[in-house]
């Protein structure tokens, strides 16, 4: 079995992490895409909804 330096060792842990990292990166840059888009989602309701309740309160107030 070949032995490898520690430096090669400390080389090789290195990558694994940064691969680790980058692959998490990837995952979370994911997730907060999905949460922007249900954000932008949940304005547009709430701005339809308030323009709903405005104008049922403009109609109860003609009455």
């Amino acid at each position: 079995m070949e032995q490898i330096s520690a430096e090669t060792y400390f080389a090789l842990e290195l990558v694994q992490r940064h691969e680790l990292f980058v692959s998490q990166f990837k995952s979370d840059k994911i997730k907060a895409n999905k949460l922007e888009k249900q954000l932008e989602d949940s304005r547009v309701e709430i701005v339809f909804l308030t323009r709903k309740v405005v104008g049922a309160k403009s109609q109860a107030d003609e009455l």
